[in-house]
């Protein structure tokens, strides 16, 4: 689908709500159960990803910058 394509674009530009929007409308057009699986397991990883960036910045400057 080119809407999961669109996600992983904007994943790869960190701009992850536009991620996530794309992501729940591959949910919605999805054609089969193993495509709207594939889809949901995406879509909640890169909302926990999300989630975690937000909640937690100081771990992330140290995992990318290797600050340890």
């Amino acid at each position: 689908l080119a809407v999961a394509a669109l996600s992983q674009i904007y994943l790869q530009m960190g701009m992850f709500e536009e991620s996530l929007a794309m992501l729940r409308r591959a949910v919605d057009l999805a054609k089969s159960e193993e495509e709207m699986i594939s889809a949901i397991t995406f879509r909640e990883t890169t909302a926990a990803q999300f989630r975690f960036m937000k909640e937690h910045p100081e771990l992330l400057s140290k995992m990318m910058g290797g600050g340890m």
